[in-house]
This record gives C-alpha cells, structure tokens and sequence, in this order.
C-alpha cells in the first residue's frame, strides 16, 4: 500500500480538498515591509506571538472593508448599479 498507514487505496486526499496555501513569494522589498510592519504591529499589540500571516489577514480585511463601504455608497446613490 502506498498511502498514509491505515488508508484503504492510498494517495492521500484529492487535490485542491485542503486549506489553502499560505506561502507568499513576496519581493525583496514588499517582505522587508511586511517584516516593518509586524515589528510594529507587535510593539503596538505587546504581542509577540504575531505572525506576518497575521498581519497580512488584518490588511487584507481593513481593505475589505473599505472596499465595501464603496460599494454601499454606489449602491445607495445607485440603487440600479449591480457589482
């Protein structure tokens, strides 16, 4: 048998079924200021357990949200508008 110890057929799970990748390839300077970033973050918090996944989670919500707040106000100055 092939698959993980205890699996009927083996292979392991299909494609795609897991978490999705948290890797980045980040270039040179977007990593140094992601690193900035966290350093910061991680004095203003106290909290040295912060992660750059962490960090990269809360701005990508932070321009969630002002993404939507865009698309609130069109919306309410259009209501026709679809998006």
């Amino acid at each position: 048998m092939a698959g993980k110890k205890g699996m009927k057929g083996g292979g392991g799970a299909r494609a795609g079924s897991g978490p999705k990748a948290r890797r980045l390839q980040l270039p040179k300077g977007a990593s140094q200021e992601l690193n900035i970033l966290l350093l910061h973050r991680r004095a203003l918090t106290g909290n040295q357990e912060l992660q750059a996944i962490d960090v990269v989670v809360q701005l990508i919500h932070e321009k969630w949200l002002e993404y939507d707040t865009v698309i609130q106000e069109a919306t309410e100055d259009n209501p026709c508008t679809s998006f």
